[in-house]
């Protein structure tokens, strides 16, 4: 009963006072901002990838009579696919590359990044709305509620209200329950805004698990945010006046959502570092030579690899010489030529995996310090635009790529005749090449990878509300005591 009373005070504390609808006001208007502009980015992204996939298109059904395997060198691009959320958090597509280029002989890492084009501004955080959630929302949780126990030490009320008998208990009930109305009042609406942006103006890639993960990132914003109430209400309890507990929260805000993300990032790039540019390209020219000796032509000596290939295709036509097998050997090796590459191309960008992954093990550690580190991690990964589903799509499009390069080697194969040199494939053939149409993938292909992080939010929801508790209690207890 007592608690209720408190509450009801604190609500029509709220009500009167114009910082919550200063606030909210405030929210409302930059979440706005912010989903415009993640909406439009959206948008272009995906108008871009239509139009280029288009283009691509056009331009290989267009070859006209051509050798397949100049087509192969020539081939075609795979262009990503923008899921919906990544209007609400871009996460990693700016820095991840947003299409592949399928070539014979190499497996090519994704390219056109748009990080690479804006210079040293892409080291600085863009507005999303979910940077607004992270960095934002936490400070506009301190300014509503870093005066909930200073403010009634600072007037005298709190030490009035102890006098008359209400229990540490039923006071820091009462303050909960004022503080998750208020928050619910900030919140209801800018989670509305969200959702209605992107069921119905959301021009991005559809994701077909697209409730569930909306679900996810109302609630994981959810417990971040009250987790910071939490912390809010405990340093005030502790804090002798509204100007201390106001100090101290800003400083605390800096240091979590600011200062610590970006030393983890720091952190874990200087604790597995990882090659530049330069060096990944060379790695993969040594891996696209090692079958041949050089780089493919035909008529370079036979390599011991190619010597091996060769005494297996004479065993597999039961033939003395390659001139007598009923395909060109010069066609067979081709194919030979990638599947001897493709192990050697998968080890190499599973160590960059898990290399990267190395990289978010040193800021997993550091999520111990700072929350704003796992809700990044679990908003982007619910959006679909981390480097999980990056990777997923990085493997997709190379999956298409084999399957394509292998329809291109075939056709050589047992169409050329003699001399695949001189053989071209009509041009229906190009129409009977696939499209890449592979989507995001599902939310449950990564839920393990995401599981510690939300364990970690769960711990610091936890931890922050018995640190409110026992600061609460420890306030009230010190002004009875006097």
């Amino acid at each position: 009963m007592k608690a209720g009373v408190i509450a009801a005070k604190e609500a029509l504390v709220a009500r009167r006072g114009k910082r919550l609808w200063a606030l909210s006001l405030g929210v409302i208007a930059v979440m706005v901002a912010s989903m415009a502009i993640g909406l439009n980015r959206t948008a272009t992204f995906e108008t871009e990838r239509a139009a280029a996939a288009e283009s691509d298109k056009a331009v290989w059904l267009d070859q006209g009579f051509r050798n397949p395997h100049k087509a192969a060198h020539f081939s075609r691009y795979v262009f990503k696919p923008i899921p919906t959320l990544a209007s609400f958090d871009p996460g990693a597509i700016d820095f991840g590359g947003i299409a592949v280029w399928m070539e014979a002989h190499i497996q090519n890492p994704s390219r056109f990044r748009r990080a690479e084009s804006t210079g040293d501004l892409s080291r600085f955080v863009g507005l999303s709305p979910a940077w607004v959630l992270q960095v934002i929302m936490p400070l506009i949780v301190i300014l509503l509620l870093f005066g909930a126990y200073a403010g009634e030490r600072e007037d005298g009320t709190l030490r009035q209200v102890m006098s008359y008998g209400v229990s540490p208990g039923a006071v820091f009930k009462g303050k909960l329950r004022g503080a998750s109305s208020a928050l619910l009042k900030l919140l209801l609406p800018v989670f509305a805004l969200i959702a209605i942006a992107v069921f119905v103006f959301d021009r991005g890639y559809p994701q077909e698990d697209l409730p569930v993960r909306l679900a996810g990132i109302v609630g994981i914003y959810g417990i971040y945010l009250f987790a910071f109430a939490m912390l809010t209400i405990g340093v005030s309890a502790l804090s002798p006046s509204r100007r201390s507990a106001a100090v101290s929260l800003l400083a605390i805000w800096c240091l979590v959502t600011v200062l610590l993300p970006r030393f983890a990032n720091d952190a874990a790039v200087t604790a597995t570092p990882q090659p530049d540019s330069y060096q990944t390209w060379k790695d993969l020219e040594e891996i696209k030579a090692e079958y041949w000796g050089v780089i493919p032509a035909f008529g370079i000596p036979l390599t011991d690899i190619r010597k091996r290939e060769m005494a297996r295709f004479l065993e597999k036509f039961q033939v003395a010489n390659v001139e007598d097998a009923p395909v060109p050997w010069s066609a067979w090796e081709l194919q030979a030529s990638e599947e001897y590459s493709d192990p050697l191309y998968d080890a190499y960008y599973a160590g960059l995996n898990d290399l990267y992954g190395r990289q978010e093990d040193t800021r997993f550690w550091l999520t111990a310090l700072s929350p704003t580190i796992s809700v990044m991690a679990l908003s982007s990964g619910l959006s679909g635009s981390d480097r999980l589903h990056h990777y997923d799509f990085v493997k997709s499009a190379e999956e298409h790529r084999r399957v394509v390069i292998r329809q291109l080697n075939e056709d050589l194969l047992y169409n050329s005749g003699a001399d695949p040199m001189v053989y071209e494939s009509p041009t229906s053939f190009w129409g009977e090449v696939a499209d890449y149409e592979a989507g995001p993938p599902p939310l449950t292909n990564f839920t393990g990878s995401y599981l510690p992080y939300l364990l970690v939010m769960v711990l610091w929801a936890s931890g922050a509300f018995l640190f409110a508790r026992w600061a609460a209690f420890r306030a009230a207890n010190m002004e009875t005591a006097v």
